[in-house]
Formats: C-alpha cells, sequence, structure tokens
C-alpha cells in the first residue's frame, strides 16, 4: 500500500484527488492518499474485494485483446462490462456475506441509479473506444462514463445470475459459469469476437439475445423485474423516498 501526501499533487489531481488499485498474479498494489488510511484499513474492504476477484478475470480469463495487447496502439477488448462489471458483482456478492445482504441491497440500488444517470450506450461499442482520444471533450466524456462498465455491468451480471438460478432451480450461479469457463481456458484465451458464443455453451437457451440487447445493445436491463423476484421495491434517485436509490 503506497500513500501519499495529498499537497505534493499537482495540476488536476491536486483538485480531484487520487487513488487506485490493480491486482497481479502474486499480489495486490493500493495507491492513494494518506487522507484514506486508517489502522482498520476498513476503507479499502470493498477495494479489496473487487480486486481479489481480478484474479478470475481478466488476469486468468481474458480475450486476446488482452492477452497480446498492443501498448504502442491500443486496440481494447470489447468487454470491459466482463472485466469491471462481473467483477464487482462477485465483489458485492462477498461483501453481503460478510456484512449481511443489506449491502447488496443497498449497492445495487446505488448501481441502478447510477446507470440510469448514464446515456446509453453499447457496453461492446464503448469499450472499444474507451481508450481512443479524438479530442479533449470527447475524452473528458468518456471519462464520466467509465462507471458505467461497473454499474450497468453489475446490473447484466445480476440478470444473469437470476436467470441461470430460475433456470437451474438454484443449482447454478454466475461465478460457477465463469470458474468453468476459466478452468476450460487455462493457459490460453477466447477469441474477442466470439466471448458470446463461448458463453452461450455454459448458460442458457436464448442467452445471445440478452447480449444483444443489454451488451451489444443500449437497453438497461429489466432491473424492476429482477428486483421484485428478490422482493425488493426500488426508489429512484432524488424520489421522495430516496436521495441516492434505495429499497424498501
Amino acid at each position: 500500500m503506497y500513500f501519499s501526501n495529498p499537497k505534493r499533487l499537482k495540476g488536476l489531481f491536486k483538485y480531484f484527488g487520487t487513488g487506485s488499485a490493480l491486482e497481479h498474479k502474486t499480489s495486490s498494489v493500493y495507491y492513494n492518499t494518506d487522507r484514506y488510511y486508517d489502522s482498520t484499513f476498513s476503507y479499502y474492504n470493498w477495494i479489496a474485494a473487487h480486486e481479489y476477484f481480478h484474479t478470475i478475470t481478466p488476469l486468468n480469463l481474458h480475450s486476446e485483446k488482452i492477452a497480446k495487447f498492443n501498448f504502442q496502439e491500443a486496440d481494447m477488448s470489447r468487454h470491459v462490462w466482463l472485466y469491471e462489471g462481473i467483477t464487482d458483482y462477485f465483489a458485492m456478492l462477498l461483501r453481503a456475506q460478510l456484512s449481511g445482504n443489506r449491502s447488496a441491497a443497498g449497492n445495487m440500488a446505488w448501481a441502478t441509479s447510477t446507470a440510469l444517470k448514464h446515456s446509453k450506450q453499447s457496453m461492446t461499442k464503448s469499450a472499444k473506444n474507451i481508450i481512443r482520444k479524438q479530442n479533449i471533450i470527447s475524452w473528458i466524456r468518456k471519462i464520466g462514463h467509465i462507471g458505467n462498465f461497473y454499474e450497468k455491468g453489475k446490473l447484466i451480471a445480476l440478470g444473469m445470475d437470476i436467470e441461470l438460478m430460475e433456470r437451474s432451480n438454484g443449482k447454478r450461479r454466475l461465478l460457477d459459469v465463469i470458474l468453468e469457463i476459466k478452468k476450460n481456458y487455462d493457459g490460453t484465451f477466447f477469441q474477442d469476437s466470439a466471448l458470446f458464443t463461448v458463453m452461450e455453451k455454459y448458460m442458457y437457451p436464448g442467452f445471445k439475445d440478452y447480449c444483444r440487447k443489454y451488451i451489444e445493445g443500449t437497453d438497461i436491463p429489466p432491473y424492476e423485474s429482477y428486483f421484485k423476484k428478490l422482493g425488493w421495491t426500488f426508489y429512484p434517485k432524488n424520489s421522495k423516498l430516496s436521495t441516492y436509490g434505495n429499497f424498501n
């Protein structure tokens, strides 16, 4: 863990702060200003869970775009929704087991409110273009929407998980599927353009339709239907019952 003095920050970092975390195959690296330090490291509970699940994807499950990443002329994978959205979904489930299901409801409320705030966009198309800098305005807009890979990505993961549970009577979960694919691609990679075909073998009938509509397409997954199955009633951000998005 690295902690820096915020007074040493310059430029935009001075005003907006900075922080990051990276997961390597044998270590985790965290960087932040020292105002986030406390002896219990409780601030990092969520971050550590997220980074831990990166040992599954993209570290050990990824496409050729990641395995052979071109650092000279970046050619990004279309599947940031998988690398970040599904990873954050698994982190949420772990945190829920440790601190109670209410934390999952609160996080999904926040994710839903944030996803609805963003302009509708294709997860695959926006991922391909995320690194390409056309002009400063488009670059700032892209930075503002990076969170959508996590938030809409989490809704996408929730939908897949519920669909799997319903079809298997609770015997299969999304984590089971991802671990099975990871095992079968151990030491190699899938083709970026073939991920949905690969996943369909492990998922359920109609899976590709889900992908076309909510991952390649711009629609938001039918979150109200999924929440109802969980017994949750969602109150949007800035409604009379919620400031940030909430469940009852």
